[in-house]
C-alpha cells in the first residue's frame, strides 16, 4: 500500500498539473453601480454658489471612486478612502454616464487591480451630423498603473471581454515582472 501511494501523487501531478504548482490568483469582477453605489460628497449649504457638486461610491477596499462634475461632463477618478487627497491613476476618465453607468472593478485574488468604465463623447461630423463614441476605458490602480488602455465598443466585439482581456494580459506582465 506504502508503494502506491508516490504513484497515485505522480499521476494525479501528471493529470492535474496545478496541483503540482502554485496557483494563479482567480481573476474576477465587481461592479461598483453608479446611481446605486454613490453619494453627493458634500452638503449642498457647504457649497459656494455655482460650485458643482461631486459624488463618491463605494468600491472594493481599499478603493473608491470619486465623480468631479463640469459643465460639459463627469469625470472619474478611482482614489483610496483612506488617502482621498491621492488618485491612483493617472488623468481622470472623462465622459461617464453617472446615472446609468457602471464601473467593473478587475480583481486578482479578491484584490482590486484595474477598473473598466464606459464612456461616451459626442462628436459633430463636417456635414452636422452628430456621432456618438463608446469606448471602455480599462485603468490601472495603484503599483499597476501602467495598466492602460481603450477598446472601441463600435469596432470591437464583445468588447466587455475584450477589456477584461487587455486589463488581465497587463497585469500578467506586471506579476511576471514583479518575479
Amino acid at each position: 500500500m506504502k508503494s502506491t501511494i508516490p504513484l497515485l501523487l505522480l499521476a494525479a501531478s501528471t493529470v492535474f498539473p496545478a496541483l503540482s504548482r502554485a496557483e494563479s490568483p482567480l481573476l474576477s469582477s465587481t461592479y461598483t453601480f453608479l446611481a446605486k453605489d454613490c453619494r453627493w460628497a458634500f452638503n449642498e449649504t457647504d457649497l459656494e454658489e455655482g460650485q458643482d457638486n461631486a459624488r463618491i461610491c463605494r468600491g472594493p477596499a481599499p478603493y473608491e471612486l470619486f465623480i468631479d462634475f463640469s459643465a460639459e461632463a463627469a469625470f472619474l477618478s478611482a482614489r483610496r478612502s483612506d488617502r482621498p487627497n491621492d488618485t491612483v491613476f493617472g488623468d481622470p476618465v472623462g465622459g461617464i454616464d453617472e446615472e446609468k453607468g457602471a464601473v467593473e472593478w478587475r480583481l486578482a485574488g479578491g484584490v482590486p487591480f484595474a477598473l473598466i468604465v464606459r464612456t461616451k463623447r459626442r462628436t459633430t461630423l463636417d456635414d452636422g451630423r452628430e456621432w456618438t463614441s463608446e469606448r471602455l476605458a480599462v485603468r490601472g490602480l495603484g503599483n499597476h498603473s501602467e495598466i492602460t488602455g481603450d477598446v472601441d465598443v463600435h469596432k470591437t466585439p464583445h468588447a466587455n471581454a475584450a477589456a477584461r482581456t487587455l486589463a488581465d494580459r497587463q497585469w500578467r506582465v506586471h506579476r511576471a515582472d514583479e518575479r
